[in-house]
């Protein structure tokens, strides 16, 4: 995790001198890998390679060189020396934030050495949302959460099909090169251009087919969302232990707290500000992307009373998924968000339930 520093340094000491410091150290390690590996008594006594042995995992003691920091220092010189800064330098940071927290999200989760793919790119989610927010420093983050998530699916397939060339070289190479070739074929402008069709698109085809006797039950779910929650937290917390309940009360502070902040960081206005109300049933002056209500439906949908009753929880399920479903419909019938705004709250919500949750229940 330390590498998150390279590029910070290499603004302040310039990309010369890193590169010549991290080829020193390369050369200092590989010259101790060799007298560890051939056993040199007067180095294997001396106070650096004590220093050094408490370093080292069990694996790597017995089987042989720890090529890993080799190429960790060989990915980041690479990415210094052949790509433009903002490429290498997010690339950098992907990898020390997305890779480095990986292993202790993981190891917090509970996930074994023998998890499927899946449970293995889900171990990475929180660590590399925390590479996306560090990437987005350097380029923009659209192509950031393109890289981030080819870079959690090579660590994934890397740590599951245990493969010949360390992640920590393939993640900031495959990184910069797809950084690489987006900028070539201009991939955020004509993406970006895309979904601004599909959301007038979108917004259009609801206001131009409203059915005039649904508009006031549409207008309740816009408020009726936040009286639901209410009920449901206090039948969660009848039905749960004490630790389900304050996962439960901190999923949904953090939905609410990082949907309003995101809201403050992208300042999108809403497609009823943006028409100046014409086509839409309700005004909002606030931003809105993403979407707070679909952040909460899926939250709906995601975190569950432990209810012992199957039919009861049935019906739970039942209602809960109608619930999220019409909260998020009445987001785009009411005219106040962006078809993107809703997908991107709701994913937003996934996450969250997904990632943050399963940190209080070890996986099996």
């Amino acid at each position: 995790m330390a590498s998150v520093l390279i590029p910070f340094l290499s603004g302040l000491l310039g990309k010369a001198i890193v590169i010549s410091l991290l080829t020193f150290v390369s050369v200092l390690y590989a010259s101790i890998e060799y007298f560890r590996i051939r056993r040199k008594a007067s180095m294997a006594s001396s106070p650096l390679m004590r220093l050094y042995y408490p370093l080292l995992r069990d694996d790597e003691v017995s089987k042989g060189p720890a090529m890993a920091p080799l190429y960790l220092s060989l990915g980041v010189i690479a990415c210094l020396s052949i790509f433009p800064d903002p490429i290498g330098y997010s690339s950098i940071v992907i990898l020390s934030l997305g890779d480095g927290l990986g292993g202790l999200e993981r190891i917090l989760r509970g996930y074994a050495k023998n998890s499927s793919f899946m449970d293995r790119l889900r171990g990475s989610s929180l660590s590399f949302s925390v590479a996306l927010l560090g990437a987005s420093f350097f380029i923009s983050p659209l192509s950031a959460l393109f890289a981030v998530l080819l870079a959690a699916a090579i660590e994934a397939c890397n740590r599951k099909e245990n493969l010949k060339i360390d992640d920590n070289f393939t993640i900031p190479m495959v990184s910069a090169l797809s950084l690489l070739a987006l900028e070539y074929i201009d991939f955020e402008t004509s993406t970006l251009n895309f979904l601004q069709e599909v959301d007038r698109d979108a917004y259009w085809f609801f206001a131009s087919n409203r059915i005039e006797a649904l508009n006031p039950v549409f207008r309740i779910f816009d408020w009726f969302t936040i009286l639901l929650l209410v009920p449901i937290i206090i039948l969660h917390a009848l039905n749960s232990d004490m630790k389900k309940t304050v996962s439960f009360l901190f999923i949904l502070g953090t939905i609410i707290s990082m949907t309003i902040t995101l809201k403050i960081v992208f300042q999108r206005p809403r497609p009823c500000t943006f028409y100046g109300g014409e086509g839409s049933i309700l005004q909002k002056e606030n931003y809105g992307f993403p979407s707070t209500h679909s952040a909460l439906a899926a939250f709906l949908f995601g975190c569950r009373p432990s209810i012992r009753n199957k039919g009861l929880r049935r019906i739970w399920r039942l209602l809960t998924s109608i619930l999220g479903f019409l909260i998020v419909l009445q987001s785009l019938y009411n005219g106040i968000h962006w078809l993107t705004d809703v997908i991107a709250g709701w994913a937003l919500g996934i996450f969250i339930v997904e990632s943050i949750g399963s940190l209080f229940e070890k996986q099996k």
